[in-house]
């Protein structure tokens, strides 16, 4: 993910790419470790920065069942992270559920493009 090759500002959101979960489930699927390992090189590297990891669903459930999967998901990503080093007081986790798609819940693909989890810079300095 290029993104997270460039400096970052504070309210830049930046999307986490090939994550997957299992079906209504908070549970990272293990080829999706690699691209978190890249997540985990991209904060290591930003030590003064704060992230919220932000989780979110398509439209396909109820809305606290899109809540809570969202928010677990998310904190699934933090848990990662702090396993593998982050300061836990540097990240942030939500679950945003159903309510900011980016594209058509109409379509599997735009269904598929809602379901993500993306990391939003909250604070330069810490």
């Amino acid at each position: 993910n290029k993104a997270f090759k460039e400096e970052v500002k504070e309210g830049q959101v930046l999307l986490i790419e090939k994550l997957y979960f299992d079906i209504d489930s908070a549970s990272i699927n293990t080829p999706s470790r690699p691209v978190l390992d890249e997540v985990y090189t991209f904060i290591k590297s930003k030590p003064n920065v704060t992230f919220e990891i932000g989780g979110h669903t398509n439209n396909r459930c109820e809305t606290v069942f899109c809540d809570d999967l969202s928010e677990r998901r998310a904190e699934s990503v933090v848990n990662y992270l702090v396993k593998k080093g982050i300061e836990r007081s540097r990240l942030r986790y939500k679950g945003y559920g159903k309510r900011n798609p980016v594209a058509t819940n109409n379509t599997a693909i735009g269904r598929k493009k809602n379901q993500r989890v993306e990391i939003k810079v909250l604070s330069l300095n810490g």
